[in-house]
């Protein structure tokens, strides 16, 4: 689940896609809506013993990136793709996960893992990977996340997958907006407006944060959801040692 700071723990064949519209009208992730999966078919329910646990993002048919948080310390991992209602979909096993060396449980620095697939994951129509950042948004850009996470800060978890539209927040103003909390590093970014209310939530851990085609973060942390002047903050995948850590685990 996606971490929530100081209460409970925050969130080479690559399709290319434009930040997805989100345009039906469903009460979604915090302040999205309710989605196709066609329109996000990189997009991983990221399960232990098959029940729900965080989400996760395809790179490859063999890969799927996720939060370091999402895999430490778990047996019994398991994917789902291809369906935009959660528990549904394609299983496909997890046969080895591997964790950023530098991940910090206690300030989430480095939060990001390796999921190894088996067997190859099957691309269609509504499951594709998705390219990996290689240059970090700038302030202001336009992104997308998306999951299974709950609608509030009080567990209220959807069926079907959701998405909200969120720009790249200052990374100085967040650093402040944070600081009585945990240390922003260089391998996070942060994505949210100044008076909150759009946000990724509890549940949304280790799923993707897109634009231009290209999977920009993963889902890491936040105090609280959707809260003012408290963006969610995403491990960084163009980051040098996120990137690197990427790169030398799969080839990608």
């Amino acid at each position: 689940m996606r971490n929530q700071l100081a209460l409970v723990a925050l969130a080479s064949q690559a399709a290319a896609f434009a930040v997805p519209s989100v345009a039906t009208r469903s009460e979604a992730i915090v302040g999205g809506v309710s989605v196709k999966i066609e329109d996000f078919p990189y997009q991983v329910d990221l399960r232990v013993n098959d029940r729900a646990n965080c989400g996760g993002t395809v790179i490859s048919e063999k890969y799927v990136l996720t939060a370091g948080h999402c895999a430490e310390g778990y047996t019994g991992l398991n994917i789902r793709v291809g369906s935009a209602t959660n528990g549904k979909g394609t299983n496909y096993n997890v046969t080895r996960a591997v964790v950023h060396p530098k991940y910090n449980s206690e300030s989430y620095a480095y939060d990001a893992a390796i999921l190894e697939i088996s067997p190859a994951i099957k691309f269609g129509t509504t499951v594709k990977a998705i390219a990996l950042a290689d240059v970090e948004p700038a302030v202001g850009t336009d992104t997308v996340v998306s999951g299974w996470g709950s609608l509030t800060e009080t567990p209220n978890y959807p069926t079907a997958l959701q998405a909200v539209h969120v720009p790249i927040y200052n990374r100085a103003t967040c650093k402040t907006n944070y600081a009585s909390v945990t240390p922003i590093t260089a391998d996070m970014i942060c994505a949210g407006f100044p008076e909150g209310k759009k946000d990724s939530c509890s549940g949304d851990s280790g799923g993707p944060l897109v634009t231009g085609g290209k999977v920009v973060g993963i889902v890491s942390f936040g105090t609280g959801c959707a809260r003012a002047n408290k963006p969610g903050v995403y491990s960084s995948v163009a980051s040098a040692e996120i990137r690197s850590f990427i790169k030398s685990t799969t080839g990608l």
